[in-house]
């Protein structure tokens, strides 16, 4: 069987600091009261004072009393602040990573482009050779075929 956790005391009577008890004396009505009950159950412990400190009851951010206090509203412009940088640091990072990807796609082009300048300069330079060549052969009354050579 559970025991009750609370200590009963007399109506009127005050507890002192070494834990003795002083009766003090009653008005009227707290003697009729006191007639009809014998003892007083202690304050809850959310109203009662322990050594000299002020409880508050449990506040929290569900409570919404932490937006009353004006210590909070006084933060607002940091907030905003610090929110503000915030969007600038990410929208400079996205188009910095967009700057990145058109300078990647740049060089992928330029080291095409560069490629296709070396096939068609071999390319030139190939056909300005057989020229050469045809040049040096038109005296000596002999021409260059147009087709692949072939047996007779």
């Amino acid at each position: 069987m559970m025991a009750n956790h609370f200590i009963e005391k007399p109506v009127g009577a005050e507890t002192l600091p070494d834990g003795d008890t002083v009766l003090q004396p009653l008005s009227d009505l707290e003697q009729a009261d006191a007639a009809d009950q014998t003892t007083v159950a202690p304050p809850l412990p959310s109203q009662s004072r322990s050594r000299g400190r002020k409880s508050r009851p449990v506040a929290g951010v569900l409570g919404g009393d932490l937006f009353t206090r004006s210590q909070v509203w006084r933060q607002i412009p940091l907030l905003l602040l610090i929110l503000a940088y915030g969007i600038l640091l990410v929208s400079a990072r996205y188009y910095v990573e967009s700057l990145t990807k058109e300078k990647e796609r740049l060089t992928r082009q330029v080291e095409y482009l560069r490629e296709h300048r070396i096939m068609m300069q071999k390319g030139y330079q190939h056909s300005a050779k057989v020229s050469r060549v045809a040049e040096r052969l038109e005296p000596l009354d002999i021409g260059l075929t147009a087709g692949p050579p072939y047996e007779l």
